[in-house]
């Protein structure tokens, strides 16, 4: 059977009494971290006092589904806009950007310049190592580009726009296969080729992702993660890092 209902219409709820309900799953939600109105609270907090409320009438045990976004910066930005802090709560924002920047820069250098000890640690047949150098040597450099898609693409999508974020991932992917084809085919380059078009993949998903930062609706704004100084910035990454990193951060 399917019954019809709006959690934040309690009238809607109430005329579902007449079913018989013993456990309540609620995994209606608003993911989206930051609005300028009130939907977000009407959703997530009226909307689930709702259910509560439905699921005491009938004696029923609730069972709520929360997010993997209540990790990391995204929450740490999202709890300064809630306390009206808009100046810290971008200034998270392009902490976060700044540092996963600096990181897959620093991965990309100590990736080429320990490449030996990477493909080591990567792969422990001898005689695939050869294969694995010549596919790492290039797929390193790409790495800053993966870095900003990620972090980027979990911004857009707490800031209400995931299609974005989704489109970014695909077109990053329909470039690499197509590069694959051109490049490993076409040029015979092999191995090489396969990570370039990789890499070329994460430069078309890059310029897509980019439009977030083009909105007029976004949320958030890029401002000097320094500008509150050094130790501000080192702080507040720390901060970031002991919060928890999101699961699409394991994609990196």
């Amino acid at each position: 059977m399917i019954a019809e209902g709006e959690i934040t219409d309690a009238e809607s709820l109430k005329r579902l009494d007449d079913l018989e309900a013993d456990m309540v799953f609620n995994c209606a939600a608003s993911v989206k971290h930051f609005s300028a109105g009130s939907d977000i609270y009407d959703t997530n907090v009226l909307g689930v006092q709702n259910v509560l409320e439905f699921a005491t009438r009938h004696g029923a045990r609730m069972i709520h589904i929360s997010t993997t976004s209540t990790a990391g910066e995204i929450l740490l930005a999202s709890n300064a806009t809630a306390d009206h802090d808009r100046d810290r709560a971008d200034r998270l924002f392009s902490t976060a950007m700044t540092a996963l920047l600096i990181f897959g820069l620093l991965f990309a250098a100590l990736g080429t310049a320990f490449r030996g000890a990477l493909v080591a640690f990567l792969c422990r047949d001898e005689s695939l190592r050869g294969d694995v150098a010549e596919y790492c040597s290039v797929l390193v450099l790409g790495i800053p580009l993966l870095c900003y898609i990620m972090s980027l693409s979990y911004f857009a999508r707490s800031d209400g726009s995931p299609r974005l974020s989704f489109q970014a991932v695909l077109i990053s992917n329909l470039i690499n296969l197509t590069m694959d084809i051109v490049l490993m085919k076409g040029f015979n380059m092999g191995l090489r080729g396969a990570a370039l078009a990789t890499v070329i993949g994460y430069v078309g998903g890059s310029a897509w992702i980019s439009r977030y930062l083009a909105s007029k609706h976004r949320q958030l704004r890029v401002v000097s993660p320094f500008g509150a100084g050094i130790a501000v910035f080192l702080k507040e990454t720390w901060a970031i890092c002991v919060r928890g990193f999101p699961t699409a951060s394991s994609q990196l």
